[in-house]
């Protein structure tokens, strides 16, 4: 049956919301579902989360407890774990408008906005997290049951007694691939009876396993009697009351934050456009979106609401929206240890130095490469994405470069006065890099000092460059000898002559020139380029893209094929192979060939046993050797398998 792609994503979007219901949570009579039986193991607690309001069945009567169906999405799971945290009314308003652009931004469906806006807001899942999971693609995806553990120990509010654990003792098989903080989740769900110690049932458990509704079910009915037995009380700082009359608002931009001895200052545009400072107070009130924090959450540059009791410069409250800025400059100092980066950039002409936090969650990339914050190194290029003064993303490129590779391309640079040149370089893992070559390039060739023009293509050579310029060149002329077959030759006036082999070994196409001095027979006849031709099977010599000898055969090299028959003709004594195995041409596995079988070929069993060629069936594995010229294979020699 065909599914058109809007009905599946609608099914797919009904079953994620299906387990969620709007209020949060509503009582009333217990539900009953149809797929799941009094006897089904997890009866109890779908029964008792159904009727306080937590989940729901599909619509249909059913819950689909189980897989296949039942395997529960991320975005699913979080708005779950989500409304076991009872959020206010104003902390949904708080956590909607704090997070509302982001959601957008990471285009999430609307059902799953609330529960994914509380979970950022009460820190089950940070936002450079979730930026994570999107960008992977996993925001619709299964989630794993070591990944829910981490957010549940989170919502569960047991955040704080998972990194205090001292003595943590699994003694599942697959312990060892979980690291050591997720063993303290495990641990801490364990000592809350949200999980069994004995695991899947097999002395294993399963940190990579998807979760169904039914396993969901149980884990939020258990961290639901714990919560219920074990409350929290939130602390959320209050503005102090201050009578309206004894205030002053002021909506205005924060230019700079400094410490003088013990206390702290927020220096502001005033009104005029001049500069005032302000003094935060121990009791002065900070949001930022509409989330509390403290004085280490603003940043400059943000836009702030400010109210300041009147007469005085004491700040009541500091009502701040996030900064986002993105930034391309170099690294100017890094202490990886305490997160701390300073980055040099130009701005209006002007070079500015600023400094930052970098986020314990930041995405990190080195020429490419996902890397730690120590990886980097000052000097290094970087395009940062910062919110509020903190480093979410880093794409790095570093200042020293080594590179070890084949010399792809060397050209020079159009209109140079420098006689600098463009070269490519392509290293073990087809990786490809570009770099300048300048005047002040150093370049040796088999341990001698060479012009940039002295390189030929396909040389071996070690480049160390800063940034995008090379400082020094290490190259060696690389002598190889090739078999292969002939595929193109191309010849031009006052050019060298170019021949495009088909190689061997690599069952890849090549292109070479051949040398001024190449010395070339063709079927053991010294002679000139001339009579080469395509299809000519030739074994050359070469030095990097130069060919210096070339040995060619135009009746076709020795090959040896195994295969099996797939029809024979006895009177033309012609064969068509299925190939399994063929040490010459490109062709693959499964393709077929015509094999032509001369009167006087040898014809023998698996014993070595010599037999008649009509003694061959259809179906049959041979062995064939014999001749091959790019068309046609002539068998000399053909053994049974």
């Amino acid at each position: 049956m065909k599914i058109r792609k809007g009905w599946k994503k609608g099914v797919t979007t009904i079953l994620a919301s299906a387990i969620l219901v709007s209020s949060i949570p509503s009582y009333g009579a217990a539900p009953r579902f149809k797929d799941v039986s009094a006897s089904h193991w997890a009866y109890t607690y779908i029964e008792e989360m159904a009727s306080l309001g937590y989940i729901a069945g599909t619509g249909d009567g059913k819950f689909l407890p189980d897989a296949p169906k039942g395997i529960l999405n991320f975005d699913a799971a979080m708005s779950l774990m989500a409304r076991l945290t009872n959020p206010t009314t104003t902390e949904k308003t708080n956590a909607s408008y704090a997070y509302n652009a982001l959601l957008n931004e990471l285009k999430i469906e609307d059902w799953a906005k609330e529960g994914l806006a509380i979970a950022l807001y009460k820190n089950i899942i940070t936002e450079s997290q979730l930026r994570t999971i999107s960008k992977n693609g996993q925001i619709k995806k299964p989630i794993s049951k070591i990944n829910t553990c981490e957010y549940l120990v989170k919502a569960m509010g047991l955040e704080d007694t998972a990194k205090n654990k001292q003595i943590v003792s699994l003694t599942y098989k697959d312990v060892m691939s979980m690291s050591a903080i997720q063993t303290k989740y495990v641990s801490v769900l364990i000592d809350a009876g949200v999980l069994d110690p004995k695991g899947q049932g097999d002395g294993t458990f399963g940190p990579n396993t998807q979760l169904t509704r039914a396993v969901m079910a149980k884990m939020m009915s258990t961290a639901y009697d714990y919560m219920k037995g074990n409350p929290t009380t939130p602390t959320t700082p209050t503005t102090p009351e201050t009578p309206k009359n004894e205030t002053e608002t002021l909506r205005t931009v924060m230019i700079k934050i400094s410490d003088v001895g013990v206390y702290k200052f927020l220096m502001v545009e005033d009104t005029n456009g001049g500069e005032v400072a302000y003094q935060v107070m121990n009791n002065t009130s900070i949001t930022v979106d509409g989330k509390a924090t403290t004085y280490l959450g603003l940043a400059e540059g943000q836009e702030v609401e400010l109210s300041i009791k009147k007469g005085t410069k004491e700040l009541i409250s500091v009502k701040a929206t996030s900064l986002e800025e993105e930034i391309s400059g170099k690294i100017k100092y890094l202490n990886s240890t305490a997160s701390k980066m300073t980055v040099e950039y130009t701005e209006d002409k002007k070079t500015i130095s600023k400094d930052f936090t970098v986020d314990k969650d930041a995405d990190i990339y080195l020429d490419g490469k996902s890397v730690y914050l120590k990886n980097l190194k000052e000097g290094d290029l970087v395009d940062l994405k910062i919110k509020n003064a903190v480093i979410y993303d880093i794409e790095a490129e570093s200042k020293e470069k080594k590179v070890e590779g084949i010399i792809k391309e060397i050209t020079p640079v159009k209109d140079s006065r420098d006689k600098e040149y463009n070269i490519t370089i392509v290293d073990s893992k087809d990786n490809t890099y570009k770099f300048l070559i300048d005047s002040k390039t150093y370049i040796t060739r088999n341990s001698r000092v060479v012009k940039p023009e002295d390189l030929k293509l396909k040389d071996e050579a070690y480049i160390i460059a800063e940034y995008d310029v090379v400082k020094d060149i290490e190259a060696k002329v690389v002598k190889k000898n090739i078999k292969g077959q002939i595929r193109g030759l191309n010849i031009a006036f006052n050019q060298n002559t170019e021949v495009t082999i088909l190689n061997q070994e690599t069952k890849k196409e090549e292109r070479y020139i051949l040398g001024k001095d190449v010395y070339i027979r063709v079927d053991r006849v010294i002679t000139n380029s001339r009579d080469l031709s395509v299809g000519h099977y030739v074994e050359v010599v070469t030095e990097g893209d130069e060919i210096v000898e070339i040995e060619a055969d135009s009746k076709g090299l020795e090959a040896s094929m195994l295969g099996k028959i797939q029809y024979i003709n006895s009177r033309t004594r012609e064969i068509t192979l299925l190939i399994e195995n063929f040490d010459l041409d490109s062709s693959k596995y499964g393709d077929e060939i015509a094999v032509y079988v001369k009167s006087d070929v040898v014809v023998a069993d698996r014993n070595l046993k010599s037999i008649s060629f009509s003694d061959l069936r259809r179906g049959d594995r041979i062995n064939v050797i014999g001749s091959y010229d790019g068309f046609s294979f002539i068998a000399n020699t053909i053994q049974l398998r």
